[in-house]
């Protein structure tokens, strides 16, 4: 059947597996590309945080002479900022 002017647009039968919504494609029919870039996000932001905690504790050894205290200190913060980060994002999307 056509659809003519001032008509409301045919709604797909049961069972035809089209989806009809409103406001175009459901979350379901959508592709995951949105999750899979925010979990690759979660990852990188994870180790770098952690290797820039790392060099700057090398830097700190290297200028201070004080093998292995700036290391382990640096990468204690570089593995606390990580995971303030992560909780911080994953704290984003629960909000979204």
């Amino acid at each position: 059947m056509s659809n003519m002017a001032g008509n409301a647009p045919e709604k797909p039968e049961p069972g035809s597996g089209v989806l009809h919504t409103p406001d175009g494609p459901s979350e379901s029919s959508r592709p995951p590309w949105g999750k899979i870039s925010r979990a690759a996000s979660i990852g990188i932001e994870f180790v770098v945080c952690i290797c820039i905690g790392l060099i700057m504790g090398l830097w700190f050894d290297s200028i201070f002479n004080s093998n292995p205290y700036g290391i382990l200190t640096g990468l204690g913060i570089g593995i606390a900022s990580a995971f303030y980060t992560l909780f911080r994002m994953i704290g984003r999307l629960h909000n979204q």
